[in-house]
């Protein structure tokens, strides 16, 4: 029940704005409050679970190059009660990366976003089974925005 009461308070506190700050999150952000209504009704589908938002689970970036940032939501901090592993496993977990009102979900390991050369790049560990392994074997990909979409760099 205490669990439920949390996760109504910050679904409340979310929605509203009031912890923006505390998640990363803009006030403006409607894409990172869809995404996040989402993962919610998927938690609360499976055995009537609630969701746990943690600090850190939006991040704000740059990679569109136009000096406003951009946005990823990362499961890594987003736990459900009932479902210890709804987007994460043995793959990786789901991001959402956030840009031009494009939603781009990824399974990845991690994350981060680099300068390259003026480039902003979002490098990915991702499962070693991409690069003709298994999960032991190392496997990176890379992206960059380019004409209106996150795009592979092969």
């Amino acid at each position: 029940m205490d669990s439920q009461i949390r996760a109504l308070t910050i679904s409340v506190f979310v929605l509203t704005g009031w912890l923006g700050p505390t998640l990363g999150m803009s006030q403006e952000s409607d894409q990172v409050r869809t995404v996040i209504e989402q993962v919610r009704a998927d938690c609360a589908e499976f055995e009537d679970g609630a969701l746990d938002v943690k600090p850190g689970a939006v991040s704000q970036v740059e990679l569109t190059g136009d000096d406003r940032p951009e946005e990823i939501v990362d499961s890594r901090f987003l736990s459900c009660s009932s479902a210890a592993s709804l987007y994460c496993g043995t793959g990786g977990c789901s991001i959402w990366v956030l840009a031009e009102g494009t939603t781009r979900n990824l399974l990845v390991k991690d994350w981060q976003v680099v300068d390259h050369f003026g480039t902003p790049v979002l490098l990915s560990n991702i499962h070693g089974s991409e690069c003709g392994g298994d999960n032991t074997r190392r496997c990176a990909r890379a992206y960059v925005w380019s004409q209106g979409s996150l795009q592979t760099v092969d």
